[in-house]
C-alpha cells in the first residue's frame, strides 16, 4: 500500500503508533547489529576501568583464574571466605616460638644425658635455637668434672661441642649456645643434650628456647 494514502487514511493516534513501531524496528536492528560478545573481545584487552562496579559476579570469573595479584590488598574479609574452603597451603607462614627445661638438679650423664627437648612441625623455613644451662661439680664427690653440651636438631647435631669448666666444686658455672638452623616443612626435635667429662657434675638448670620464621638466615626475633 502507498505510504502517503496509508497516512491519510490513519488518525493521529494510528500514524504516532506507526512512527513508534518505525523507530524502534530501526533501533532494534542497530542494537542487535552492534551487540559485543565475549568472543569478540580480545583476551587481556579490557581493564577494571572497562567494567561497571559490582557488574561482575563470582559466576563470570572461570575457576582458578584469579591469583592473588588480582585481588586488592585489604579487599576481602572473613565473610569472603567460604567456612572450611582454606587449608594450612593457603595461610601465610607466621613466626613461632617454643620452650623447654626446668630447675630440678639432675645428672649430666656420661652418655648424651637429655636436658630439654621441643618438638613441633613448621613449614619451610629457619629455627634460631637457644641451650642455656647451670652447673657444678658437686663436692665431696670423688674427682673433678666438667660438661660437654651441645644442641640436636632432627637427630642431627647443629652445633659445636661446648665445654663447660668447673672452677671449684659446688660452684655454679653457667654455659649458653645459639645457633640458626633451615629446616624443611614437617615435624621437628630440638634437643639439648649434655655430656659428662669425669665424675659428679650436676646440671642445676636448664631451658631450650626455639623460635621458627619462615624466611631469613640471620637471627629470627619474636615480638
Amino acid at each position: 500500500m502507498n505510504p502517503r494514502r496509508l497516512a491519510a487514511r490513519t488518525g493521529p493516534a494510528g500514524l504516532a503508533a506507526l512512527v513508534a513501531v518505525a523507530v524502534l524496528g530501526s533501533a532494534g536492528g542497530a542494537v542487535a547489529g552492534t551487540m559485543v560478545t565475549g568472543a569478540q573481545v580480545k583476551n587481556g584487552s579490557l581493564t577494571g576501568r572497562d567494567l561497571r562496579d559490582g557488574s561482575v559476579a563470582g559466576a563470570d570469573v572461570g575457576d582458578g583464574s584469579l591469583t592473588g595479584a588480582d585481588v586488592g590488598d585489604g579487599s576481602l574479609t572473613g565473610g569472603d571466605v567460604a567456612d572450611g574452603s582454606l587449608s594450612s597451603s593457603d595461610l601465610a607462614d607466621e613466626a613461632g616460638v617454643w620452650a623447654a627445661g626446668g630447675d630440678q638438679p639432675a645428672s649430666a650423664s656420661a652418655n648424651d644425658g637429655v636436658q630439654a627437648t621441643a618438638t613441633f612441625t613448621t613449614e619451610k623455613g629457619f629455627l634460631q635455637v637457644t641451650g642455656t644451662l647451670e652447673a657444678e661439680d658437686e663436692a665431696g664427690n670423688a674427682g673433678f668434672g666438667n660438661v660437654l653440651y651441645r644442641v640436636v636438631v632432627d637427630g642431627r647435631r647443629a652445633t659445636p661441642v661446648h665445654h663447660l669448666e668447673f672452677v671449684a666444686p659446688g660452684v655454679t658455672v653457667p654455659g649458653a649456645v645459639t645457633t640458626v638452623v633451615p629446616v624443611a616443612a614437617g615435624p621437628h626435635t630440638v634437643t639439648l643434650l649434655t655430656t659428662e667429662a669425669g665424675t659428679g657434675s650436676v646440671v642445676q638448670s636448664r631451658e631450650l628456647t626455639v623460635a621458627y620464621a619462615p624466611s631469613g638466615g640471620g637471627t629470627v626475633t619474636i615480638s
